[in-house]
């Protein structure tokens, strides 16, 4: 029994450090960096020194976060500033072309989740479903929970009103099969929220996948609910 539950810490240890490592995949983005650098060159040249202090004051911030997510977890307000930043820079990257709306309630605010989970989800609506660039695009992301449940629950959905998800990888999503799908169509932040979940929770977190009636991808996220226990784990 000992041997076996050595094992079992050791298996346990290796799928943590897995998903560590995935996310750190996940982190990485050259071409966002580079498409960042791209704006604030085009910026410089044609003296737009104001938009040039706005890009690098998100892209700080952006990275400021970045470094922060060694931690385990962080409050759902810094997950969503952190969002934000990531919008701001894509909206000076696509002007007039893409917007955004957050439903927050202040309640929820200092809930805890796993680093990165939205905005992630909010990458892959751009990099995926912002395909018709002459429409404007549009995310939006709502926090609440479903008072009619008798757990408490956190429910955080992600939705744009782009070109949805391809029927095979939809249906491969909704039964969970969907492994090598994710990693052949580009999806790899998705199965690392995946693995980071469950070893989190265990059984007690949910993702649902579906397309909008009329266009566009709708993502919800499900996790027990948790707040910040003292004020020294708050985002610095």
């Amino acid at each position: 029994q000992i041997t076996r539950l050595k094992i079992d810490v050791y298996e346990e240890k290796i799928r943590t450090q897995d998903a560590e490592f995935g996310l750190l995949q996940v982190q990485i983005r050259p071409h966002f960096y580079l498409n960042s650098l791209n704006i604030i060159h085009s910026l410089a040249a044609i003296k737009e020194y104001a938009l040039i202090q706005k890009m690098t004051q998100h892209l700080a911030e952006y990275f400021r976060f970045i470094i922060q997510t060694k931690r385990g977890t962080v409050t759902l307000e810094s997950e969503i500033r952190h969002v934000q930043n990531y919008l701001e820079i894509q909206k000076l990257r696509f002007p007039n072309q893409l917007n955004y709306e957050i439903e927050l309630p202040d309640r929820f605010r200092k809930c805890v989740i796993l680093p990165l989970t939205i905005q992630t989800f909010v990458e892959n609506s751009i990099i995926h479903g912002f395909a018709l660039r002459k429409e404007l695009f549009t995310i939006r992301i709502l926090v609440n929970v479903d008072e009619t449940a008798s757990d408490d629950f956190l429910w955080i959905e992600v939705c744009d009103n782009g070109v949805g998800f391809s029927e095979t990888l939809l249906q491969k999503l909704q039964d969970g099969t969907y492994e090598n799908e994710i990693f052949e169509e580009g999806h790899l932040g998705i199965q690392n929220i995946m693995q980071r979940q469950h070893i989190r929770y265990d059984t007690g977190a949910k993702l649902l996948f579906s397309n909008a009636k009329d266009k566009g991808a709708e993502i919800k996220i499900g996790i027990p609910l948790s707040y910040v226990e003292n004020e020294e784990e708050e985002d610095v």
